[in-house]
C-alpha cells in the first residue's frame, strides 16, 4: 500500500500540499488520496453564496472540461470537535464511487483554506424539483419514470451499504439532477449527495452507538426517532418517503411541522397516504420498504431486483399515462400487511465511533450551491436563494448550524421539544 508521503498530487506531482500532517492524518485513516490535488489546480468563477465557515463557488478545474462545485472552508473558524466531523465526511466521501452518488473530484488543503470540489449538478436538487412541478400542477411521473428513478437511488445506496457506509440523511433535498428539466423522466440521471452525516456501519452488536434523531424528521425512520438501536434498514424507510414523493409531488406530512409528522411516525405508525390509482406492485415495495420493523424492510439489493422485474413488466405493457398530482393525506399504519421476516444482510460492517453530528459543515454551502429548497421552517432562516442559472445574487450570510424544524440535528429530545 503507497505511503501518504508517496502519493503525487493531482496535476503538479513537484509540489507539497500546505498541510502534511493533515493529509498523513487523512490517508492513514482510509482517505483515497487521488483527490488530493494543489489549490492552483482550481480556479474560480461566479461565487454562489456564502455561509459560516466559507463560500462556495463555480470553478474551472485543470483537467475537466465541465463546471465544478467549490466549497471554500475556513478550519480557523472551526471548533475541534467540527473539524474532526469534516475529515470523517472527507473520509468517507474520498471512498464513494458510483455513478449515482456524487463524487468528490478533489481537495485542496491548504494552511487557512480547505477547497471540496464536486460535480455541478445542473437540475439541482430533486427537493426543488418536487416543489416547483407541484407550484406548476404538473402531471405525476408514469409507473416506468418512477420505477427507473428509484433504482437509480436504490442502486446508489446499495452501494453504500455494500461499502459498510450509512447515509443517515437521505431525502428529495439530498438527491440532485444532473440536469434540468420540465418533468422528472427516466432518463435523467440521479445523484446521491450530502455525506456529511453518513458513518461506517457498526457491528450488529454495537449497533447502540449510532446518535438518536440524526437526519431530517420527515424522512426520519421510527427507530430513529424513538432513540432505538437502529441500522442500515433506517436508509430504507427514508427511501419509501423520498419515492412518496416521486409520486405524489407532495412534501411528506405537509400539513404537519417536521415535529408533529416525526410523533405521528413514532408514536401512531403514521405513513404519508399514497394516492389512489398508483401502480400497485410499486405501492406494495414502498408500504414494505417503511414497515414499522426495520427487520422486516428489503435490502437496497432486493428493491433493486424487483423494481427491475417491475420496470420489464411495465415495458410490455406499455408505460401509464401520467396523472394530475394529488393532495396528501394522513393515514394510519404502514400499509398491506406485513412482509415476510428477511435475514440481516451478511455484508462486512466496520466499526465506528459514536458522534453526534450537527448539520454537515459543508451542506449549509451545498444548499447554496445547488439551489436546495425545502419546507418553511419555523425559524427563518437568511439565505434567499437564487434560481438555477440565474446570476448569483449578493452572499447571503449563513450563521452556524441554524436550528429550525428541518435540521438534521435537534437540540433537545422530541419528547421534550413537544411539551
Amino acid at each position: 500500500m503507497r505511503k501518504w508521503k508517496d502519493i503525487p498530487l493531482f496535476g503538479n506531482s513537484s509540489k507539497q500540499t500546505g498541510q502534511p500532517e493533515l493529509l498523513k492524518e487523512l490517508c492513514e485513516r482510509g482517505m483515497k488520496c487521488k483527490h488530493v490535488m494543489q489549490k492552483d489546480r482550481i480556479h474560480l468563477s461566479n461565487e454562489l453564496g456564502a455561509g459560516a465557515y466559507g463560500k462556495v463557488h463555480l470553478a474551472k478545474v485543470s483537467g475537466w472540461a465541465t463546471p465544478m462545485v467549490v466549497k471554500m472552508l475556513k478550519p480557523k473558524d472551526m471548533q475541534a470537535k467540527d473539524l474532526d466531523l469534516l475529515k470523517l465526511e472527507m473520509i468517507i466521501w474520498s471512498k464513494i464511487d458510483h455513478p449515482h452518488c456524487l463524487p468528490m473530484i478533489g481537495l485542496a488543503l491548504e494552511p487557512t483554506e480547505f477547497c471540496l470540489v464536486s460535480e455541478w449538478c445542473r437540475g439541482g436538487s430533486l427537493g426543488d424539483a418536487v416543489a416547483l412541478f407541484r407550484a406548476k400542477q404538473k402531471p405525476t411521473p408514469t409507473p416506468a419514470a418512477i420505477a427507473s428513478m428509484m433504482s437509480m437511488i436504490a442502486s446508489g445506496m446499495a452501494h453504500l451499504h455494500k461499502h459498510g457506509v450509512m447515509h443517515r440523511d437521505l431525502k428529495s433535498p439530498n438527491i440532485l439532477l444532473e440536469r434540468k428539466g420540465d418533468t422528472l423522466l427516466e432518463s435523467c440521471p440521479l445523484k446521491i449527495a450530502d455525506f456529511g452525516l453518513a458513518r461506517n456501519l457498526p457491528a450488529a452488536d454495537r449497533a447502540s452507538c449510532l446518535t438518536a434523531e440524526t437526519g431530517s424528521y420527515r424522512w426520519m425512520a421510527p427507530e430513529v426517532i424513538r432513540h432505538e438501536p437502529y441500522n442500515s434498514r433506517a436508509d430504507v424507510y427514508s427511501f419509501a418517503v423520498v419515492c412518496f414523493e416521486l409520486m405524489t409531488y407532495e412534501l411528506p406530512f405537509t400539513n404537519s411541522t417536521a415535529v408533529e409528522a416525526a410523533l405521528a411516525v413514532a408514536t401512531k405508525d403514521r405513513r404519508p397516504e399514497l394516492p389512489a390509482g398508483c401502480d400497485s406492485t410499486i405501492a406494495k415495495l414502498v408500504r414494505e420498504c417503511w414497515d414499522a420493523s426495520g427487520e422486516m424492510r428489503p435490502s437496497f439489493q432486493e428493491i433493486i431486483e424487483r423494481l427491475d422485474a417491475r420496470a420489464r413488466a411495465l415495458s410490455g405493457e406499455g408505460s401509464s399515462s401520467a396523472r394530475p398530482s394529488p393532495r396528501l393525506n394522513e393515514r394510519r399504519g404502514s400499509g398491506d400487511g406485513k412482509a415476510q421476516k428477511r435475514e440481516p444482510e451478511n455484508e462486512p460492517l466496520e466499526s465506528t465511533h459514536a458522534m453526534k453530528r450537527p448539520n454537515s459543515i459543508s451542506s449549509g454551502l451545498l444548499d447554496l450551491a445547488m439551489d436546495r429548497a425545502t419546507s418553511p421552517p419555523v425559524r427563518k432562516r437568511a439565505s434567499p436563494r437564487s434560481s438555477p442559472g440565474s446570476s448569483p445574487r449578493p452572499s447571503p450570510v449563513m450563521p452556524p448550524f441554524v436550528a429550525n424544524e428541518e435540521a438534521t440535528r435537534v437540540l433537545v429530545p422530541l419528547s421534550e421539544a413537544v411539551r
